[in-house]
């Protein structure tokens, strides 16, 4: 997939998370891959991965999404996410946003953050 493709995508998965009242009509176990995978490529544009995160948030503020957030990978790569340069401050602090969602609303999220080596240093800087 094109990074205008991966953006586009990116764009409509956040608008349509967004939806408060209504339930998320596509399955996450569809679409948290293309996230996770958008986050942890190298040659994404910033506004894609800000959007990528966005949607996670949306999705991880949904109780019944939660699990599927932290069984997709997506802590190892909010994680990853929340260690980067001053120069992507804003994708680190979205990143961390996410975490304390996925944090306060799952023990497995909390167990997945501790089984991670990194999860000191990136809650810490």
């Amino acid at each position: 997939m094109d990074l205008s493709t991966s953006h586009d995508l990116a764009l409509l998965l956040l608008s349509v998370s967004s939806l408060a009242n209504t339930d998320f009509p596509l399955s996450t176990a569809d679409l948290l891959p293309f996230l996770v995978a958008t986050l942890t490529a190298a040659d994404v544009p910033a506004d894609t991965r800000l959007a990528c995160l966005a949607a996670l948030r949306n999705l991880s503020a949904k109780l019944k999404h939660v699990r599927a957030v932290v069984t997709s990978g997506a802590v190892r790569a909010l994680l990853a996410l929340s260690l980067l340069e001053r120069t992507e401050t804003t994708a680190a602090e979205a990143a961390l946003g996410v975490l304390a969602d996925v944090a306060s609303a799952s023990a497995a999220g909390r167990r997945e953050m501790a089984e991670d080596e990194e999860a000191p240093r990136a809650l810490v800087e």
